[in-house]
């Protein structure tokens, strides 16, 4: 479940990996998968009155498979600074939901290396992920949607993953 966490929080550009409480009984009956995952289907929902730009997300190696390490790098440019906020997150698998809640931004940021306050201009930042060998098959989606400390959105970014 860490990877549904991390991989919607890095289409925001700030990724934590963070307990889901999970149904087990839909995950069991899940098969596991052992070939490559599908690249990731991202939308960037920022929108141009956002305090935030999404420069890119990548994804290495970009159809990961069950027992993989994947690097997600990311930048991103704030026109603004922003010394506290939100991120709200919410992940599904095969449209059961996994997680919904809020996270910390300024506690997200400091786990990536990240300083809080995040300042104007141009940051990156690196993540690895290890992906459990026993990943089920299915859809993983998610959504974030970052918050300022005036409660204007800064950014906004889905995706979906087939495995």
């Amino acid at each position: 479940m860490k990877l549904i966490c991390l991989f919607t929080l890095s289409l925001l550009i700030l990724c934590h990996a963070k307990p889901f409480k999970v149904e087990w009984s839909t995950l069991l009956k899940a098969s596991v998968n052992t070939k490559p995952l599908d690249p990731p289907d991202i939308t960037n929902c920022t929108k141009p009155t956002d305090e935030g730009e999404i420069n890119s997300v990548t994804f290495d190696p970009a159809e990961p498979k069950a027992g993989d390490t994947v690097t997600i790098e990311a930048s991103f440019f704030l026109k603004e600074n922003v010394t506290k906020g939100t991120i709200t997150v919410s992940a599904d698998f095969d449209g059961q939901q996994l997680y919904s809640g809020d996270l910390n931004l300024c506690d997200v940021a400091k786990e990536v290396g990240l300083p809080c306050p995040l300042l104007y201009g141009a940051h990156n930042f690196k993540v690895e992920l290890p992906l459990p060998s026993l990943t089920p098959t299915g859809t993983y989606s998610g959504k974030g949607v970052i918050t300022d400390q005036n409660d204007k959105e800064v950014a906004c970014g889905e995706g979906t993953y087939k495995l």
